[in-house]
């Protein structure tokens, strides 16, 4: 969503919204000001619910249900943007795809910790690496559909819909147990069915 959004925002602005140069720059500020600002407030929103509801709800069921917000919201106001002919409106649905986003990230990110334990530094290290493709990708899927369409919007309708998928694939497959627990067990399991099967 990130690169996607960094890269094709202003192409938006300029060839949609007709926006110009010397006005470019107020409408970019906007979102990543509220993404600074709105780490704050999400931060303490996750930790009052985490406080208020640590007794009957599990951390992870809060960071799930904060997953699946987010990716909803994030996709609503990406199918919103590819739609916007107004830059202010354009920009509103920026706004809300990166409140979308915030909320997204305070699922998962921490569940890094959870999973990774003293490895997390190196799975964040490795899932960072893998999650920069995107940002190469982006560009040249961008430029298809558009000769294809002669639009952009249809590339925003696809950062939606992978925004729902992996709400939905973090909302039910979220787990923290730790990786090396799963490997032992797994190794466990295999020592256990070789055995079985001698």
């Amino acid at each position: 969503m990130t690169y996607t959004m960094n890269q094709m925002g202003p192409i938006w602005y300029t060839s949609v919204c007709s926006v110009p140069a010397e006005r470019m720059g107020f409408y970019l500020s906007i979102p990543p000001t509220l993404n600074v600002l709105g780490s704050f407030v999400v931060g303490r929103i996750e930790k009052q619910l985490l406080v208020r509801g640590g007794k009957n709800t599990s951390s992870l069921r809060i960071q799930k249900a904060m997953s699946i917000c987010g990716g909803v919201v994030e996709a609503v106001f990406m199918l919103m943007f590819g739609r916007c002919k107004s830059a202010s409106v354009a920009t509103a649905a920026w706004c809300g795809i990166v409140i979308g986003h915030l909320l997204h990230g305070s699922g998962f990110y921490t569940n890094y910790e959870d999973i990774g334990g003293p490895d997390a530094a190196i799975l964040w290290a490795c899932d960072n690496t893998l999650a920069s493709l995107p940002g190469l990708v982006s560009p040249v899927v961008a430029a298809a559909i558009f000769k294809r369409t002669g639009s952009y919007t249809l590339l925003f309708d696809l950062c939606a819909a992978m925004q729902i998928s992996l709400a939905c694939f973090f909302g039910s497959c979220a787990s923290t147990t730790t990786a090396r627990t799963l490997l032992y067990q797994r190794r466990e399991h295999g020592r256990a069915g070789s055995q079985t099967s001698k």
